[in-house]
């Protein structure tokens, strides 16, 4: 499967997303002036002028993850948000995902990573320029 990265511009005040009105999601963590957009209608995240299209599930678990940017994300709460399950169904749905949005976050060249927190859940962070390494949040 071949994935175009090309560069584009988007100003949209509101996009539908399942029949509700939601705010474009635009987020910088730490006072960057780098942006991280999420455009779940077209399935499209952007970053430094570049831009991808995901896959809906990788899509919605961006969309979560950009949601709560910065804080720790539960395995629970993501197989609640975006697969609809109130247990954990034992597999790798989660791990793969992740994967997936590591490959597309490294393609777009961003300053933004998805770190696991083991026993606690994921959470989108902002990496640190000189050291590649992310900021250090204490897990809650």
């Amino acid at each position: 499967m071949h994935y175009k990265i090309h560069a584009f511009s988007i100003d949209i005040d509101g996009l539908r997303v399942n029949g509700t009105r939601r705010a474009f999601e635009r987020s910088a963590l730490a006072g960057l002036d780098e942006a991280l957009r999420l455009d779940p209608s077209r399935f499209e995240i952007s970053c430094y002028g570049l831009s991808y299209t995901l896959k809906p599930t990788p899509c919605r678990l961006m969309h979560l993850l950009i949601q709560n940017s910065g804080q720790v994300v539960s395995r629970k709460a993501i197989y609640k948000e975006i697969w609809g399950y109130d247990f954990d169904p034992g597999t790798k749905l989660i791990e793969v995902q992740v994967h997936y949005l590591r490959g597309v976050l490294c393609r777009l060249k961003s300053v933004f990573e998805i770190k696991t927190y083991r026993g606690k859940g994921i959470c989108l962070q902002v990496m640190d320029q000189e050291t590649g390494r992310t900021e250090a949040l204490a897990p809650s």
